[in-house]
């Protein structure tokens, strides 16, 4: 090409440019858009260019110049553009295409900004914070409201914001589309709060939208270490608003000064006449307080621990509209990659080679600007096909496996992402990790991207360890290397400063989800596993410890129609851990936290056990299980074979009596339960002995008058018997806690006892398992009750899987200082393995719940706590046929018959051994069938169900119509399930059972989509037994592959079982 003609088209190159949006935005009747933009390389912008839509109409637009410190500024359009792509080009804005503006009022008395919905006032007098909104629509004006945004800890004090008098304020952006405030206050002004805590408040308003975005950074010179943060409590004494409502799930009620408190998981709104003030993208509270402490809205409310902390949410201010609420609750956060018409046709080719390449471009697009972009895409270009390794001149390290690809910067150690499909499904947060460090100067923490560490790469082409190094000997080190099917990464503290100790290690800390997704699940390991289909909501927020019965496994997946990706942290110590999961508005964050080991003692450096694992697929949440079975089958301890076998008889109970009392109020109603199912029943018997429930542990001896002969009076009808015992707690008010009990129980920092209080109001300690003498206790009260004196067929140590581990401080124990994995590994292993060698084989041990590090050490798992909304047997998927699980809680109200048989079925098609109920409910005309047909129809299903493994649950042809009924697990409890429940297991040999219970009153009919591929199996017909409550019919069915039938009369359960392949 002739020189001159390069310049020409290298010129009309640099005259336009694309800004590629991540995901539509949301129209918001008329209302602006914003959207980050890194302007560097559009010469002169904003000046000469204007913006064009996808509909080729030009939209009027707003530039804030980046502020200090960061790279990008913000583009807010007057109107959402309809689509995804925006074109900016040479020429003149349009002369007047605002649909709306927003106007910026500066005077000694605050700051005024009007963006047509409402006018805010900020108060120089109340710290800067708002003080006055005006509700454009409607008309009316709140005012007299103070925001009592505050620190506070027991002994301090409170220390409110709106305190400081010297506060500085700031207009960062003054319209006409966007405005936005900064705010800078000290917390308790000149009162000076301890650790001397201040707070950076940006307000952002847009035109048209009732949504103000509202950040709140708070930063302290030391950890002080508060129990309470306050952020946006909108507090006021008066009846401005007369209802609020709260979600999810969606709640409402008047405002009539009751005193009581709503806490909601999602968001919180206020309703006066015509107007509406909510907040959204966290938990809220509303408070009816009127006439007391007042009335309020309140959005985060959270501790602060460490020297920084971010809070997010959405204040919202606009016309009483539930559909403008929801619709704004429900908005992506829209991100934009700024590239060339030019480049736009190299990049789509690019995309079009193999995933490895295909992948590569995708993070060069995410982590690159533009002029050093264009460079790396030229030798992406130049390599050949089947490259498994990039060019170290792109300035990117990537490996890929089965798919799934991940690249590092070699400059600066940033991970760029994870890719699977062509979409990044993983990016880091916080830089990927974070340490929480603590010495002389108190707390304070260290993330992968907050400019601590300088980073250096030592990368091979299948692996790379990104280290960095403080000046102050600070180091740690992030290995990432390919795998069989996916990528690894693992994570080690390797040196401390002087003095300092590593308190927690936050690895992996991954933003889930490519943005845009709308119909994204994500399954996490909360009790059996919980699908969360709005993940990217700011307002889902959930975390819990890990191992225990609410946490009891290690691993997620988040999935959506066009591919999914599995992360897991695979660690066969089974370490103390919090799983937290919080929706970031085009992603959700997956963090593990770790508690260190020595946790407060100088130098204590530790890598953490395990690996997590990434992995693309396509697939759902089973399809996940499924890998994390292999993991654990191959790698787990707890998957190893049993020293010591379950005994055959808890494999074919199939029902569950739960009694309480004497031997007189217990034995013959059990008896007459289990004549009635006519299956092998067993009783969990409760308050066997003298002392009240939960007090006076663990002195359970003696046993109520009639003990003994009433087990072997109900064991003479063949109903095992297992009584209750505590396998965690001391009563503190015993004489006997005291000398060496005291010293064997868990305890803080401080070396006092950690103190658990239940329904009987004692004080309870949780002993440290490590401790000889806890042990000794444990044991011999077991087995007391497994040997002759009572000859008992089981026992139930309470809330060994259920609890999670405390973090013991106390050195004489000998395990390491809070964190680790000596709660499940030195702790509670020996002492169960103890126990178990020494009672009978035909003894049986079981525990509360289900976390999988006892798996091999009992014989079964009470699952009373599945009771949770949008539940999946995930933990099934992954421990069927290693450990029996058995019962559901049963409660009463006025749905109480549609929920015992939801749960019945749902524990049926789960593997469940059905009940845990009282015997009374044989007598109910109705639902005493149910549950008999249901435990006839598991025990038919034992090999299966019990000996065998989950295959893939049956899909239908159509959504299932839902039912609805009050759980009762916690106050009120909806809970909405299929009227239909189905399930598929596999049992050793090659058969296959698809169950299906109708759990409604009424005939249901749905077609059944039959894949035999999906369970593994030939396609092609097959002739499928048929199997009741009665047994195997004589005649079989024949099933084509396609739809098929199911047609169920009230209450009624079949299985078909498909022949070995």
């Amino acid at each position: 090409m002739p020189i001159v003609l390069e310049l020409v088209v290298l010129a009309a190159a640099r005259d336009a440019f694309v800004l590629q949006l991540d995901a539509a935005p949301r129209d918001g009747a008329g209302a602006a858009f914003a959207v980050p933009l890194d302007a560097g390389p559009i010469d002169g912008f904003p000046g000469g260019w204007r913006l064009v839509g996808p509909d080729g109409a030009a939209i009027a637009f707003q530039y804030d110049a980046p502020l200090a410190g960061e790279a990008a500024g913000t583009l807010t359009c007057a109107r959402a553009p309809a689509g995804n792509r925006l074109r900016i080009e040479r020429g003149a804005p349009p002369a007047d295409a605002a649909l709306r503006a927003v106007t910026v009022v500066e005077d000694d008395a605050g700051v005024r900004i009007d963006n047509g919905v409402a006018e805010v006032f900020y108060a120089r007098a109340e710290g800067g914070l708002p003080a006055r909104i005006r509700f454009a629509a409607a008309g009316r004006t709140f005012e007299g409201f103070h925001l009592n945004d505050r620190v506070y800890e027991a002994g301090r004090g409170g220390f409110l914001v709106r305190e400081d008098r010297e506060g500085r304020m700031r207009v960062l952006a003054r319209g006409p589309y966007r405005a936005a405030i900064e705010i800078e206050a000290r917390y308790g002004g000149a009162r000076n709060a301890p650790g001397a805590p201040r707070v950076r408040y940006v307000f952002e308003h847009l035109a048209g939208s009732p949504a103000i975005r509202v950040t709140a950074d708070i930063v302290q010179t030391e950890a002080a270490g508060w129990s309470e943060l306050h952020v946006l409590e909108i507090n006021f004494p008066h009846e401005f608003f007369t209802r609020w409502e709260a979600g999810d799930p969606v709640r409402a009620g008047a405002l009539a000064g009751g005193g009581s408190s709503v806490h909601a998981s999602s968001w919180g709104a206020l309703i006066g006449e015509g107007v509406r003030l909510g907040i959204f993208g966290t938990p809220a509270i509303v408070h009816d307080g009127r006439g007391g402490y007042g009335t309020y809205l309140h959005g985060p409310w959270t501790r602060l621990d460490g020297t920084s902390a971010r809070r997010e949410c959405v204040l919202w201010a606009g016309p009483d509209s539930a559909e403008d609420f929801a619709r704004d609750r429900a908005a992506p956060l829209v991100e934009a990659v700024l590239t060339r018409p030019d480049l736009i046709a190299r990049e789509e080719a690019l995309r079009k080679r193999e995933p490895f390449i295909a992948h590569a471009l995708e993070a060069l697009v995410a982590s690159r600007p533009l002029p050093a972009r264009e460079r790396a895409i030229a030798l992406l270009e130049a390599l050949p096909a089947g490259s498994a390794a990039l060019p170290p001149q792109t300035g990117m390290w990537g490996t890929s496996a089965g798919g799934t690809s991940v690249f590092v910067d070699r400059a600066t150690g940033a991970l760029a992402g994870v890719w699977f499909g062509g979409r990044r499904l993983a990016r880091p947060h916080r830089g990927g990790f974070a340490l929480t460090l603590r010495g002389k100067a108190g707390t304070r923490t260290v993330t992968a991207e907050d400019g601590t560490l300088g980073m250096e790469c030592a990368a091979q082409d299948d692996r790379i360890v990104v280290r960095g190094r403080a000046p102050d000997g600070l180091a740690a080190a992030l290995t990432i290397e390919r795998g069989d099917d996916g990528v690894l990464a693992s994570f080690a503290v390797e040196a401390l400063p002087p003095g300092e100790s590593v308190v927690e290690v936050a690895f992996p800390s991954l933003a889930l989800g490519a943005p845009g997704a709308a119909d994204a699940v994500l399954l996490y390991p909360q009790v059996s596993g919980r699908l969360a289909r709005a993940p990217f909501d700011r307002a889902f927020a959930i975390q819990g410890t890990y191992p225990s019965g609410w946490w009891p496994m290690q691993f997620c997946a988040l999935y959506d129609a066009r591919g999914a990706l599995y992360a897991a942290v695979e660690d066969p110590s089974a370490a103390t851990k919090d799983l937290a999961f919080n929706g970031l508005g085009n992603a959700v964050l997956f963090e593990s936290r770790w508690p260190a080991p020595d946790a407060g003692k100088p130098g204590n450096v530790f890598a953490l056990p395990g690996r997590v694992r990434l992995m693309g697929y396509a697939g759902d949440w089973f399809d996940a299980a499924r890998s994390y079975r292999q993991w654990a089958a191959a790698n787990a301890p707890w998957m190893r074979a049993r020293a010591r076998p379950s005994p055959a008889w808890i494999e074919d109970i199939a029902v569950w009596a739960l009694a309480s009392g004497t031997a007189e109020a217990v034995a013959g109603p059990v008896a007459e339960f289990a004549r009635y199912a006519g299956v092998p029943a067993a009783v969990h018997w409760y308050n066997w002995h003298v002392i009240p429930f939960d007090t006076d542990y663990p002195h359970y001896f003696p046993a109520k008058d009639g003990f003994a002969a009433g087990v072997k009076d109900l064991q003479a009808h063949g109903v095992r018997v297992m009584p209750y015992i505590n396998g965690r707690l001391w009563d503190t008010g015993l004489a006997d806690f005291t000398g060496d009990v005291a010293a064997a129980a868990t305890c803080d920092e401080k070396g006092a006892p950690f103190i658990e209080e239940y329904g009987s109001g004692r004080k309870l300690a949780p002993m440290c398992p490590v401790t000889p003498l806890w042990r000794a206790k444990v044991t011999e009260i077991v087995t007391r009750l497994l040997g002759p004196e009572y000859g008992l067929d089981a026992v139930y140590i309470d809330q060994i899987a259920a609890a999670g581990p405390r973090l013991c401080a106390n050195a004489a124990h000998g395990h390491p200082l809070a964190g680790g994995s000596w709660w499940v590994g030195a702790g509670y292993r020996p002492m169960l393995e103890r126990i178990r060698a020494s009672i009978g084989p035909d003894r049986v041990l079981t525990t509360e719940c289900n976390a999988e590090p006892y798996i091999d050490l009992f014989d079964a798992y009470l699952t009373w706590h599945f009771q949770y909304a949008d539940s999946v047997p995930a933990f099934a998927a992954v421990y069927g046929g290693a450990i029996q699980l058995f019962g559901r809680a049963y409660r009463g109200g006025p749905t109480a018959a549609l929920a015992l048989r939801m749960k019945a079925g749902q524990s049926l098609v789960f593997g469940e051994q059905i009940g845990w109920i009282g015997p009374e409910s044989v007598r109910d005309p109705e639902n005493g069938p149910f549950l008999r047909r249901v435990a006839r129809l598991r025990y038919h299903l034992r090999d299966f169900l019990a000996k065998g493994a989950m295959a893939r649950p049956p899909r239908f042809r159509e959504p299932l119509p839902q039912v609805t009924a009050d759980w009762q697990w916690s106050g009120v409890w909806p809970v909405s399930g299929p009227a239909i429940e189905s399930g598929a297991w596999r049992a050793r040999d090659g058969r296959v059972a698809c169950i299906f219970v109708n759990v409604t009153g009424e005939r249901r009919a749905a077609v059944w989509d039959f894949a035999p591929a999906a369970l593994d199996r030939a396609d092609g017909p097959c002739a499928a037994a048929v199997v009741t409550e009665d047994g195997e019919r004589a005649e079989r069915a024949t099933l084509a592959p396609g739809p098929a039938p199911i047609d169920l009369g009230p209450g009624e359960a079949f299985a078909y079982i498909l022949p070995a392949r």
